[in-house]
């Protein structure tokens, strides 16, 4: 009879659950058709060089957006701002976000 050691399950309890929290994409759209807070790091041009007052500010804009056409008027808004703080700060480029906010509206 084989005894099982305790780290040896804890670390496939540990992988499997580490496994099972990766996204493979974006999160989908709630049945309700509500939009989805498309707003943070993966979504948002310029996320780290914001302030949480300005994350919380674009957040709202971005849930209140009822058109694509401000979706992406409010996105791209975002984005010059993020360049002109990138610059500031002798940043280059801001990074594309991983996903487009706009999509799928």
């Amino acid at each position: 009879m084989r005894i099982i050691q305790p780290a040896a399950v804890l670390a496939v309890l540990l992988l499997g659950g580490a496994a099972a929290a990766q996204r493979s994409g974006p999160p989908a759209q709630p049945a309700s058709g509500a939009p989805v807070g498309r707003v943070g790091p993966d979504y948002t041009p310029g996320w780290d060089l914001m302030t949480p007052k300005e994350r919380d500010a674009y957040r709202q804009g971005m849930l209140a957006a009822p058109t694509v056409k401000e979706c992406r008027r409010l996105r791209d808004e975002q984005l010059k701002n993020a360049a002109r703080r990138a610059n500031a700060r002798g940043i280059k480029e801001v990074p594309n976000p991983r996903y487009d906010a706009c999509s799928d509206y």
